[in-house]
């Protein structure tokens, strides 16, 4: 979903002043934005090489989650965006193919059924000739 940033907040500390941290003691950066398309209602993610340039105004593309009251964000990584560009290809590959079975269909002469004795095929009797001095 793409998004216009209106407010970037980074906070690597919580409220009583410790530095955040995983649940394996890795420090971390929270990021709070807000945007034009949900308002005041913050989303939360995680700093990273991603985001350490985002500004005010900047349009991103992120996923938007739930999560009880709160809403959190993740940009996509190059594994995510190949895997939509990819899908999108296939897509305009299944629609070329489709309109190209049209085009055929429309353009392309439809092969006519040939029936050559509506009565059914006559026996090899008849094609004998019985008078060897006929020329045909």
């Amino acid at each position: 979903m793409k998004l216009t940033l209106t407010s970037i907040q980074r906070y690597s500390e919580d409220k009583e002043g410790k530095k955040l941290v995983t649940s394996d003691g890795r420090p971390y950066t929270r990021l709070i934005i807000r945007t034009k398309e949900y308002g005041e209602k913050p989303l939360s993610g995680f700093d990273s090489i991603q985001t350490q340039n985002l500004k005010e105004g900047d349009e991103i593309e992120a996923e938007v989650k739930q999560s009880g009251d709160y809403l959190n964000f993740k940009l996509p990584n190059k594994q995510d965006l190949i895997g939509k560009a990819l899908e999108e290809i296939r897509n305009a590959q299944l629609k070329h193919g489709l309109l190209l079975q049209q085009i055929a269909q429309a353009v392309l002469p439809k092969p006519k059924e040939t029936i050559p004795y509506p009565e059914g095929e006559p026996p090899e009797s008849y094609f004998a000739s019985k008078d060897e001095s006929t020329p045909f």
